[in-house]
């Protein structure tokens, strides 16, 4: 390290400077980050920690998948690159490394940009495939890929001069010919050779449509969000990880159990209907059945399932805590208490509600109480006295959170209302021009699903700061669609029922990860001790 830093000629002091550095290097990483190892020092790297070990992994896995999946990989793989690799060092430390991961880098568009053309995008590779030509012009292969995406878009005369640029370029550089695969490919363009020809269009690839996120209730306005999805359907329930496969088949309307350092899945219980919530607590997995209205209780260990019905005929949410289970009635209007000793179930007292019995959708715990939504009221509920002892009138809520001594809600007219815990008095009620969804209290922050209006199809996660609501990090997610949220282990969660991903949210850095992609449609899910639970079911959100 001293010959590195000092290049040979260190001064008397360089042991002491070299301590001092590592010294500064511990308070920037963190102290476990480096270890004190004769002779020197070791840093130390855990698994998924370095940006370059997830680049090589994805790039890894786009190898062995059809067009359209290794070229969304290998975007997200070059997603990773902020400029030139190690560009904070100078000439005397990196050099080859630099040389190598710059290389590693090329290989990466180019294995990208052979996808994007499996895929028929020739037309809109031109702008990219004419820069990355100008900029290293002596390579072949992206020569070569111009000129095949020019031909494929009708130029083939543009495709026979840039082969011929090529060939003078090296001949005047380096005394050289070219490459055997561009002398095929010129040949091949001059005789129209029809293996050139643009593959067909996908039948089954669609753009992205809009669908409706439903409250479940026939007075609710339906709000519009738009869904990325896939007409055709994931044939067989394999899940793909991110990082490594696996052989457990998740099954259509079921729960898995993702590992959350790994992203494998460990084990699929089968529920029978869509598992539209789940909560965790007293060593149980509980999982509303919304096509059966009953409440599945899982083993953690064994994943052993118990269904215990006769808790209303409309279930639509869970929640743990105070030693019982919640379960919302949605469009019952009822609120169970569920004792897990001996699954009794008794009815909480929710009060007279105003005109006939309202629905009953949103149920969490939170802030030393238990929250629920009746129409448009809130409700604070006393767990010692099982009685409502506070009540707060809202505009169509959307989702709540208890969370910093307060009740956040999301409501239908794009406001964000921050309700005193103790008093119920709001504390305020902000417009942010946006509809939002499931509202999370997490690492200090409100987190929430945001959407522009009714026909836009790019919501984004929101991290706002929770004192002014102003956005300290924003997640947008181009064609993809964040669907619940839910925190731990580090993180926040996410799930797409688009295209069956699992995202993962750093509350650190603020880095988003697709950490996992589950077969079928996943709608829910909860985060448990070194577990994430998902629910998926068979059909599309609807």
């Amino acid at each position: 390290m001293i010959d590195e830093l000092w290049d040979g000629s260190p001064p008397e002091t360089a042991s002491t400077a070299l301590q001092v550095h590592v010294s500064g290097l511990r308070k920037a990483l963190g102290r476990e980050a480096i270890a004190t190892q004769a002779p020197g020092y070791k840093a130390v790297v855990l698994p998924g920690a370095l940006d370059l070990e997830l680049f090589e992994a994805l790039v890894a896995r786009a190898r062995g998948d059809d067009a359209e999946r290794s070229a969304e990989l290998l975007r997200e793989a070059l997603d990773l690159w902020r400029g030139p690799a190690l560009a904070d060092l100078d000439d005397s430390i990196g050099r080859t490394e630099r040389a190598q991961l710059e290389e590693q880098r090329a290989a990466a568009v180019e294995q990208r940009i052979d996808a994007e053309l499996e895929l028929g995008r020739h037309a809109e590779l031109l702008p990219d495939l004419e820069a990355l030509v100008r900029g290293d012009p002596l390579r072949e292969r992206r020569r070569a890929q111009l000129m095949l995406a020019l031909y494929r878009s009708g130029r083939q005369a543009e495709a026979l001069e840039v082969y011929r640029g090529g060939r003078k370029l090296l001949a005047d550089e380096l005394g050289l010919e070219p490459g055997e695969e561009l002398r095929r490919l010129e040949k091949a363009i001059l005789e129209q050779d029809p293996s050139l020809a643009a593959p067909p269009a996908p039948a089954t690839r669609v753009a992205e449509v809009e669908r409706e996120l439903r409250r479940r209730r026939p007075w609710a306005l339906a709000v519009a969000l738009g869904v990325l999805l896939l007409i055709a359907a994931v044939a067989a329930g394999i899940v793909l990880g991110l990082r490594n496969s696996t052989a457990v088949v998740v099954q259509p309307n079921s729960v898995a159990a993702v590992d959350d350092h790994s992203g494998k899945v460990l084990a699929d219980v089968p529920i029978g209907g869509r598992p539209v919530a789940i909560a965790l607590g007293a060593g149980s997995v509980w999982v509303v059945d919304a096509d059966h209205s009953t409440l599945s209780r899982i083993d953690e260990q064994t994943k052993e399932r118990l269904p215990i019905g006769g808790l209303g005929s409309d279930l639509s949410d869970v929640a743990y805590g105070f030693g019982s289970v919640w379960v919302a009635g949605g469009n019952d209007g009822t609120l169970v208490r569920l004792d897990p000793q001996h699954n009794g179930a008794e009815q909480v007292d929710l009060g007279e509600s105003r005109g006939s019995p309202q629905p009953v959708f949103s149920v969490r715990v939170g802030a030393g109480m238990v929250w629920a939504t009746q129409g448009n009221d809130v409700l604070r509920i006393d767990p010692d006295r099982n009685e409502v002892t506070g009540r707060r009138t809202v505009t169509e809520p959307q989702g709540i959170a208890p969370g910093l001594d307060s009740l956040w809600v999301t409501t239908l007219d794009e406001r964000i209302l921050r309700i005193d815990a103790r008093t119920m008095k709001p504390v305020y009620a902000q417009d942010v021009s946006h509809v939002c969804y499931f509202p999370l209290v997490a690492a200090g922050s409100l987190w929430v699903v945001a959407t522009p209006n009714l026909s836009s199809n790019v919501p984004e996660v929101w991290r706002l700061d929770p004192g002014t609501l102003a956005q300290e990090h924003g997640f947008p997610l181009p064609k993809r669609f964040p669907y619940q949220l839910a925190g731990g282990s580090g993180a926040v969660w996410s799930v797409d029922p688009g295209n069956g991903a699992l995202w993962r949210f750093d509350a650190d850095t603020n880095r988003v990860l697709q950490f996992a992609r589950l077969a079928h449609h996943p709608v829910s899910l909860a985060v448990g001790d070194g577990t994430i639970w998902v629910g998926t079911q068979a059909e599309p959100l609807s």
